[in-house]
């Protein structure tokens, strides 16, 4: 442990930054970034951070087992200055990216909090040592203390720390991985990983409950004997196969339009929405699918920004898509493939299918065990082309995290059935963590409920119809299960 105020210098600051970030975590503001009644220090008990605001510098610390470690900022001053709300109790940070915001109280000294000081990090340059036990502590305190779903997950914590903490003295930090790879594949829980680097090279530690399309495909792929060589173009031809077959049941001028937009989205940045109209026993069904809720989203680092603009552009070509299909007499809604990304763009979505203000989601946020009740979601329905004839939302494990929260609202509405098989079960959002060492790693903290008190962690959303989402004898015939089943064949 090192004293705080000395590891609050500008060159421990830089430090961090330049290993890490393009933005130094010392931010310079224009004179009014940041209002003069931010200054000071704001302590979140919930997300376990401290924000130290003066007149040119925000400072992010993490506060674990009693002590407090420096953190990258992610929310820049901009953000925090234009979103935020001085309450009786202190400070509401209304993350413009997220349904929930964060409340955070004024401190008068950072010792209330961290009276252990500050634990020695790779920030440290050639004072840090790297150290396997210290490492595998701030981990497994920050999960112990903000972890949300153990009991869900049928994990002793405690014992985790019995089993690995001890045999891990003066070992490296490919041991350390291997632990944390033994551990997380018994958690199981897609949105908790450990990243061990910033550049994107695909060696992060995360497992799911259930396997996504593509794990799916390739276990396929392995189970009929190709390949290491042969898996990756049998995926994809999978893939490109489920697209033919879905083509099919649409009219010849919607397949054309359909196919050319699909080549199209194969490199499009900035959406993957696909659409058309299908023809069924005399009835014209539109058809809509939606592979993330990222859409529009050309943001680049790993700093938070206002996702408002993505959203307004997500929002015109729904509009665009409705228009069109407005006169059809049901909905085909596919989701099946969908990885999540803002629940607020799913939300945005869900209010084309209202007649009335509902409440979308309850959020609470896990604190040593117990759940701290954040904020109730409200929608209301949407001022634009609203769809309110029958709509099949198809679903599938691959279904998953803003997915699941945008299924949670849809299946409460009376006139969607939702088909297909139990979605992925991950609905937490992702709280971010640094490790000494400078792994950063996600955990899931928050506690999602729809409007009748469910939560669907690891069991998923069901479905109302009950069908393989992606039947593999069909697909081989050209056909697709969940939609003959959305037409009522």
């Amino acid at each position: 442990m090192r004293l705080i105020n000395a590891i609050l210098s500008t060159a421990l600051l830089l430090s961090l930054t330049a290993c890490h970030s393009d933005h130094n975590n010392k931010t310079s503001m224009d004179a009014d970034s940041l209002n003069t009644e931010l200054e000071g220090i704001w302590y979140s008990r919930d997300y376990g951070e401290i924000k130290q605001i003066e007149a040119e510098t925000v400072t992010t610390l993490q506060v674990s087992n009693h002590a407090c470690m420096l953190a990258i900022t992610i929310d820049p001053d901009a953000l925090i200055s234009a979103n935020h709300e001085l309450t009786e109790t202190g400070l509401l940070y209304q993350r413009p990216y997220d349904s929930a915001g964060v409340e955070y109280v004024r401190l008068d000294d950072i010792h209330q909090v961290c009276p252990e000081g500050m634990i020695t990090s790779a920030a440290d340059g050639e004072d840090y040592v790297f150290d396997a036990q210290k490492v595998f502590s701030s981990f497994w305190h920050d999960m112990n203390t903000h972890y949300a779903f153990f009991k869900q997950r049928k994990i002793n914590w405690e014992q985790i720390y019995s089993l690995y903490y001890d045999n891990l003295a003066g070992t490296s930090e490919e041991e350390l991985k291997a632990v944390f790879s033994d551990i997380l594949a018994q958690l199981k829980d897609g949105h908790t990983a450990v990243v061990l680097d910033f550049e994107g090279n695909d060696n992060d530690i995360s497992f799911s409950t259930k396997p996504s399309l593509e794990e799916q495909l390739y276990q396929d792929a392995i189970e009929l004997g190709f390949t290491e060589e042969q898996r990756a173009p049998y995926v994809q031809e999978q893939l490109n196969r489920i697209v033919n077959n879905i083509s099919d049941y649409l009219t010849d001028e919607s397949k054309a339009e359909f196919l050319t937009r699909d080549n199209i989205n194969q490199t499009n940045e900035e959406h993957n929405i696909n659409w058309g109209i299908m023809e069924q026993k005399g009835k014209r069904i539109g058809y809509l699918v939606l592979e993330n809720f990222i859409n529009f989203d050309d943001h680049q680092g790993i700093e938070r920004t206002d996702i408002t603009p993505y959203n307004r552009k997500f929002d015109h070509l729904i509009e665009k898509i409705l228009i069109q299909l407005t006169d059809t007499d049901e909905l085909i809604l596919d989701i099946r493939n969908n990885g999540g990304g803002y629940d607020m763009q799913g939300l945005q979505l869900a209010r084309r299918f209202l007649t009335q203000e509902i409440t979308a989601w309850n959020i609470s946020v896990s604190y040593q065990g117990e759940l701290s009740f954040q904020k109730q979601v409200k929608a209301q329905p949407h001022e634009g082309t609203r769809y309110l004839n029958p709509v099949s939302v198809l679903i599938s494990p691959s279904t998953f995290s803003a997915a699941e929260t945008f299924a949670m609202v849809m299946h409460n509405l009376p006139q969607v059935t939702m088909v297909g098989e139990e979605t992925g079960g991950a609905t937490s959002d992702t709280m971010p963590r640094l490790l000494p060492n400078h792994w950063f790693f996600n955990l899931s903290n928050e506690y999602y409920q729809d409007s009748e008190g469910n939560n669907y962690e690891i069991m998923g959303i069901q479905p109302d119809l009950k069908v393989a989402a992606y039947d593999p004898e069909l697909r081989t015939q050209g056909r697709d299960s969940a939609i003959e089943a959305a037409l009522h064949w």
